[in-house]
Order: C-alpha cells, then sequence, then structure tokens
C-alpha cells in the first residue's frame, strides 16, 4: 500500500477518535476463567453471571476502543466465548460445571478432583472456554469432522501440506480483495476511495459473480490456514494429539440444503453457546420438545441471536466516520435473517414433494444438484449484504499476512470499473 495513504487511513479524522476502553473487554475474557477455576462455593454462579454481564454491558457503552483492526479483531468473537460460558455456569445448577464437563481420557468428573486455581483445574478452564467445539469431551456438538486415527508424523505431514495449499488460496483472495474493492479504478491506489459509496456492481457483470466469490471464500481459506497453524504447532510441542484436532469444515458435498450448509458443513463453532439457550427458550415456554413449534422456534432464536451478535461486533471494528451505524450492521443482521427464512422455505418444500405430492425422500443426483444450485443461489444473493457492510469499512483493505506470495501476479489483473 502507498505509505502516505496508510498513514492517511490511521488519522483520526478518517476512523474517528477511539472513545472507548479496552479494559472491559480484557477483564471479560480473564473473569469467565476465573469462574471456571474457582472454588464452587455458594452463589458462585450468580456472583460471576453478575460480574460477566456487568463488564459485557460495560464493553457495550462504548466500542470502538482502537484503530487497529488487527488489535479490535480478536474481541469481535467474544460474545461467543460469554454464551458459551454463561450456559456452563448458570444452567449446571448447585454442582458447577465441574460436574457436567469432563474428557473422557481425564476420567469422569475430573474437575472435581482439581484444586481451585492449581495448574490442572487452569488447564480444564481453558480448554472448556477454548475448545467451543467440545472435540474431545462429553460434550462435543454434533456434525463435528471425525478426526482419522493417524500418526504423529503423517498427522504433521497432512497438515503442513493443507497449510500450504490454505495459504496460498487465502493469500490469493486477500489480495484479489484489495485489488477488486480497494483498489481506485481511476488512480490505481489502494484505499484511495470513499468506502462509504463501495459497490460490489461493474460495467462489465462478469466481474459480479467474482467479487462475491472472493469475499465469501476468503473466510473459509483464512480459517482452515489459521485453524491448520494451530494445530500443527499443538500437535508438534506436545500440547494436543492428532485426535484434537480434527478438521474444520465437514465435507462440501453435505451442503444440499441451506440447513445442512450451516448444521453439517460449517465449523460449528458456536452451535453449543447458542442451541443450548434455543432449547432451554423452548423449555420455559413450554413447548414440546420435537415438534415443529419447537424446531423453528430454535431455528429462528439461533440465527437471530447469531445475527444480532456478529452485526453489533463488528462495531469494535474502526470505520470511516463518514459511515453510520446502519450501514454498518444491517446487512449482516439480514444476512442471518434470510438463512433462516431460506432453511423455513426449503423445508416447505421438502415436506410438500415428500408428503402431499409423494414424490418420495430419496436423495437422487437430480436432487443434489438442485441442492446445490438452490445453496449456491441463496448465499450469492444473500452475501452481498454482509460484504457491502464489511467493505464500507475496509475490512480487508490491508492482508493480514506479512508476506504474500500472490500480490505482484495480482496487480497483472485490471482493477474492475464499478457501475457508478
Amino acid at each position: 500500500m502507498n505509505e502516505t495513504l496508510l498513514h492517511d487511513l490511521n488519522e483520526d479524522n478518517i476512523f474517528g477518535k477511539p472513545e472507548g476502553s479496552i479494559t472491559a473487554h480484557i477483564l471479560l475474557y480473564l473473569f469467565q476463567i476465573l469462574a471456571f477455576v474457582s472454588s464452587n462455593f455458594p452463589g458462585r454462579r450468580y456472583l460471576f453471571t453478575g460480574i460477566l454481564l456487568a463488564l459485557f454491558i460495560e464493553s457495550q457503552r462504548n466500542l470502538h476502543f482502537t484503530n487497529n483492526l488487527g488489535l479490535a479483531q480478536p474481541f469481535c468473537i467474544q460474545w461467543s466465548f460469554l454464551l458459551a460460558s454463561l450456559e456452563k455456569l448458570i444452567l449446571s445448577g448447585k454442582e458447577g460445571p465441574e460436574a457436567h464437563f469432563w474428557r473422557p481420557d481425564h476420567g469422569i468428573q475430573e474437575a472435581l478432583q482439581y484444586p481451585p486455581f492449581g495448574f490442572a483445574k487452569i488447564g480444564w478452564a481453558v480448554m472448556l472456554l477454548l475448545n467451543q467445539r467440545g472435540v474431545g469431551w462429553n460434550h462435543q456438538v454434533k456434525n463435528v469432522p471425525v478426526a482419522p486415527e493417524t500418526t504423529k508424523s503423517a498427522f504433521l505431514k497432512t497438515r503442513i501440506w493443507q497449510l500450504f495449499k490454505s495459504f496460498l488460496m487465502a493469500d490469493l483472495l486477500f489480495q484479489l480483495g484489495i485489488r477488486i474493492f480497494y483498489t481506485n479504478y481511476a488512480t490505481g491506489l489502494v484505499g484511495n476511495l470513499d468506502t462509504k459509496h463501495i459497490t460490489l456492481a461493474y460495467k462489465n457483470p462478469l466481474w459480479n459473480p467474482v467479487a462475491l466469490f472472493v469475499f465469501a471464500a476468503t473466510p473459509y481459506f483464512a480459517l482452515t490456514a489459521q485453524y491448520t497453524l494451530f494445530s500443527i504447532l499443538s500437535v508438534l510441542i506436545g500440547f494436543g494429539s492428532p485426535q484434537d484436532w480434527p478438521p474444520m469444515f465437514n465435507p462440501i458435498g453435505t451442503a444440499t440444503t441451506v440447513r445442512s450448509f450451516w448444521g453439517k458443513y460449517w465449523h460449528q463453532v458456536v452451535r453449543r453457546g447458542i442451541s443450548t439457550w434455543s432449547t432451554t427458550l423452548v423449555r420455559a415456554c413450554s413447548v414440546a420438545q420435537g415438534t415443529s413449534a419447537s424446531s423453528y422456534m430454535q431455528l429462528w432464536f439461533g440465527f437471530l441471536v447469531s445475527g444480532y451478535f456478529h452485526s453489533t461486533s463488528h462495531l469494535i471494528l474502526p470505520a470511516p466516520i463518514n459511515v453510520t451505524v446502519y450501514e454498518r450492521t444491517h446487512g449482516i443482521f439480514v444476512f442471518f435473517v434470510i438463512q433462516a427464512a431460506a432453511i423455513t422455505f426449503e423445508d416447505f418444500v421438502k415436506w410438500l414433494w415428500s408428503k402431499k405430492l409423494r414424490m418420495g425422500e430419496e436423495e437422487t443426483r437430480w436432487r443434489r444438484t438442485l441442492g446445490y444450485l438452490w445453496v449456491t443461489g441463496v448465499l450469492f444473493w444473500s452475501v452481498k449484504y454482509p460484504a457491502l457492510a464489511y467493505m464500507r469499512t475496509r475490512v480487508g483493505i490491508e492482508s493480514p499476512f506479512p508476506v504474500s506470495v500472490m500480490k505482484e501476479w495480482v496487480k497483472l489483473i485490471p482493477v474492475p470499473a464499478p457501475e457508478f
């Protein structure tokens, strides 16, 4: 990036002066650990629930605490850890999470044997917090890919090759994003444009699906590269075994419906933190389990909650001062509402086809093909909403990688001319 532009982008008159504080965000992580490593004294769940909620409210009062995107991003996912921690604290009852969560290879109710604030309990607490899918625990969520039985050396060879491929793809997509979204068509300078008016429509309509694909595919390869790197380091130093690191995603072939895309193919990281609360809501409303009312109450609750937190957490990131809160959040929330609506619609079509028209439920080749087209269409049509929200705040204007293999090659691609 042009050094003058890079300096200008960090000026307060572009992003606005940060007025929030990082303190509450950091304490929110620390007190979740403290809640788990402490003894199960009377009223523990109420005390720490109150502290965590107070810290969360304080952190939300003014989310903009830095103009450093790299520093802000780790706190955008804090809500998912908080939901999971509150679930474990509140819903575990008087017995506490120690009586309900353990690693089978460490023994049933292992944490009951650990002294408070000891190294063993700290390790248990940290892994309970970070391992949101519950891999290797008694509460592992559904549809986590199976970790193949393999040796340490074979695992490392496979993952190093996977890291190489995912890095190249993520690097290519980040550079394409910079080229397509953030390079001024007239000047050729990166960042030399008002992102409030950024568009995904181009004079050459062939660029439209390319731009959407670049935005949609980038998180997949970036997450895969990050997860693969962590898995390599963990197994290499003996902190974990290959069985602790199943693949991040299931095969794309499982995504023949929007429901299966999110419920089977995608990473399942926030699944338990949301699904447990949705089940609690259903029970509190005295809705019978296993009914359509229960199913769709949980479906819509899950996507609405996820949409709310994904959109509001985006406000932690720095944004140009002329981009409104609505422009930064609305599209992200709408994306999640569309997913719930699409699942509801496809369930109705499947019910109509198999129950009323009596056309059978077996999955044939043409049904799978139709399913892939349906899922692709829904995602491509809906992803433009969060894409514009993220692009207006200049997310991705710089690659997170310290080096780039693809940068000079991507520069050979002409900058697409926007439609306006």
